[in-house]
């Protein structure tokens, strides 16, 4: 039976951005001080431009801001690269207050600065029977600055990331039928 089929494809738009302000409440022992408003605040920004060069190719930025996490990221995605699939590289810095033991002699709250700098790149690739390959590098500098150690401590991590996908569900949301298998 000939049938009429309309498609309607709109672009999305170019320019993304996002940003969130959040406040956690945590309960505080009587015998210690109780955290600031700014300590229990966090603030990101992202922002991202799709479609780059009219390549469909994206690039973006992420910003996140709180009292014991500041960390700041830079991507670029490009899809459909012929023979790897979709390519995302990545460059970061991490930094984090840690807690550790307090003073022993004063009983003083104390922490240590921890900082990850680094860049990962992944390839994510469709092959036959609904599988999906994905598959990266991650590279890592690490740095902690502690009153437990004399001289701040560093190492470098190297890691080689692979995943294999297949999912034959009906919906991602209410599967009635299908299977999802990772490996």
């Amino acid at each position: 039976d000939p049938a009429t089929l309309t498609i309607s494809v709109e672009e999305d738009d170019r320019y993304f951005g996002r940003y969130a302000l959040s406040y956690e409440d945590k309960r505080t022992p009587p015998d210690q001080v109780a955290p600031t408003f700014f300590e229990n605040s966090t603030a990101e920004v992202d922002a991202e431009v799709r479609n780059l060069l009219g390549r469909g190719a994206r690039t973006g930025a992420r910003v996140r801001v709180g009292a014991d996490v500041r960390d700041a990221s830079a991507s670029l995605g490009i899809p459909s690269l012929p023979a790897l699939g979709n390519f995302t590289a990545t460059v970061f810095r991490i930094q984090q207050d840690l807690p550790i033991t307090p003073d022993a002699t004063t009983g003083e709250a104390r922490e240590s600065e921890r900082t990850q700098e680094g860049f990962e790149v992944s390839w994510a690739r469709r092959l036959p029977r609904r599988i999906e390959l994905l598959y990266g590098y991650r590279f890592e500098d690490s740095r902690v600055v502690s009153p437990d150690f004399p001289d701040p401590q560093e190492a470098s991590t190297a890691v080689l990331r692979t995943s294999a996908i297949r999912d034959t569900r009906d919906s991602i949301l209410d599967a009635r039928r299908g299977r999802f298998l990772t490996l």
